[in-house]
């Protein structure tokens, strides 16, 4: 007999009812189902943030680089956990037609096939070998993730006991962000983990005055992405807060997320959190989005009172962009870029394969997109796409099926999460990132699973 994994059907344990349930009585129904393993998939992605979001991102296992960290090791054992539960029959993964696992193979295959085209097509130096094969080490991560939360997550309230987990290591994690902003205190500098070294890192702690914050994060920019991913999420709960005191305490964390945010003075963090809140503002009442647009206007107020210059900062990060050393940088680049993508332009020079060298000046590229086609070419760059236009309208698909309100938002929010994380892809090198890395893969799976259960239930009404 196979070993019980933890992730059994929940529909087996559904009671059949005469009628047709309401959207009420299923999430009811759903709720009470109380059986769950000790250990689940919930368990082991919760795991998962606590390594990602309290282990400093520049601490690694030394020889594994960046895809070396406590949260990738544990994405690793994942894909060996989906790998072993596809192929033990009665082991309770879901089967059946799954668009992010498809997609998520997909980029897989593509990155390496473009490894393999790179080693029997032209000279790779070591440097780039070594560099390669750690990439590929951090993609069977990053699918471990994507496959096992797409697949094992077997309820609705576990789902949510997940997200609500991850809001509330990140409103700690945004606190700390706001310690290290007023006092210079950086905790991560404190944390210290027998058998791990730290990482290279790239230094960018001053703009404008402000001393940029990063925590635990390895760049600035990497934590204002990862809190504005969340932030989505952290409204939802807030909105959707049952009592009185429930709803301080979410809108606690939401305003602490959004001034940390604020303060990691991040061009991709700001972009990000604009395009989410379009999004979950899209199914709102006007009086809604009134009364938000005047909530955040007084919000703005109030940060002027307490930091004098961060809010005219951060907008002339938008309106002087062009002054921006960094956007110069990229500027000059993109020439040299454009050559390399030219060079090999449909499964480029292979994943993962792209130094920074001082030869080519192309590191840090500032644009992960461009990267992409240099390494993976536009092949790989469409695989790419796919996974952000796939994750996004498959959160829409769910919304579109769900019965019921509380579903529906959480759809929308995850889209606009996923939205927020796409979009720096475009601003900054996201894929060396580890924690924007992990958390675009927890979103993945978290859409897949909450895709599949929608229609589960769509199939049980009928």
């Amino acid at each position: 007999m196979a070993p019980d994994l933890g992730l059994a059907p929940a529909v087996a344990t559904m009671t059949p009812v005469a009628a047709k349930p309401t959207g009420k009585a299923k999430r009811a129904r759903r709720g009470s189902i109380r059986t769950a393993p000790r250990i689940d998939v919930v368990s082991i992605l919760t795991l998962f943030a606590v390594l990602m979001v309290c282990i400093p991102s520049r601490l690694v296992v030394g020889a594994l680089g960046g895809a070396g960290t406590p949260a990738a090791l544990l994405g690793l054992v994942c894909l060996a956990w989906w790998v072993y539960a596809r192929m033990v029959p009665g082991t309770g993964l879901a089967q059946g037609y799954q668009p992010v696992r498809i997609v998520v193979c997909i980029y897989a295959l593509v990155a390496l096939l473009t490894y393999i085209v790179a080693l029997t097509t032209r000279f790779v130096t070591v440097g780039e070998l070594n560099n390669a094969d750690r990439a590929l080490i951090g993609l069977a991560s990053f699918m471990g993730i994507v496959l096992i939360g797409a697949d094992g997550i077997q309820r609705y309230d576990r789902l949510e006991v997940l997200l609500r987990r991850l809001v509330q290591l990140t409103t700690v994690l945004a606190f700390f962000g706001m310690v290290q902003f007023f006092t210079n205190f950086d905790i991560a500098a404190y944390v210290k983990i027998p058998g791990l070294v730290a990482n290279a890192g790239l230094a960018d702690e001053i703009r404008t005055g402000f001393r940029r914050i990063s925590v635990t994060a390895s760049h600035p920019i990497e934590y204002g992405v990862f809190l504005a991913m969340v932030w989505p999420i952290a409204i939802h709960f807030a909105l959707r807060a049952i009592t009185p005191k429930a709803r301080r305490w979410w809108w606690a964390g939401v305003g602490i997320i959004s001034l940390a945010l604020a303060m990691s003075l991040s061009r991709s963090a700001v972009l990000g959190v604009f395009a989410a809140a379009i999004v979950i503002a899209i199914p709102w009442s006007w009086r809604r989005r009134i009364n938000t647009l005047a909530i955040v206007l007084v919000f703005l107020g109030a940060m002027r009172l307490m930091v004098p210059g961060l809010v005219g900062t951060l907008r002339n990060l938008f309106t002087h962009v062009t002054a921006d050393p960094s956007y110069q940088a990229r500027q000059v680049r993109l020439p040299i870029a454009f050559q390399f993508i030219h060079a090999r332009p449909f499964l480029g020079r292979g994943y993962g394969t792209l130094l920074p060298d001082q030869k080519y000046h192309l590191v840090p590229m500032d644009n992960q997109l461009i990267k992409t086609a240099i390494e993976t070419g536009l092949v790989g760059l469409a695989a790419l796409l796919a996974l952000f236009v796939v994750g996004f309208l498959t959160a829409r698909g769910a919304r579109r099926r769900a019965v019921d309100s509380t579903t529906r938002d959480l759809a929308q929010t995850l889209a606009a999460s996923i939205l927020a994380g796409s979009l720096s892809f475009y601003t900054f090198d996201a894929l060396f990132y580890p924690m924007v890395t992990g958390m675009i893969a927890l979103l993945l799976g978290v859409i897949g699973a909450l895709w599949r259960l929608v229609r589960q239930d769509a199939y049980v009404g009928t």
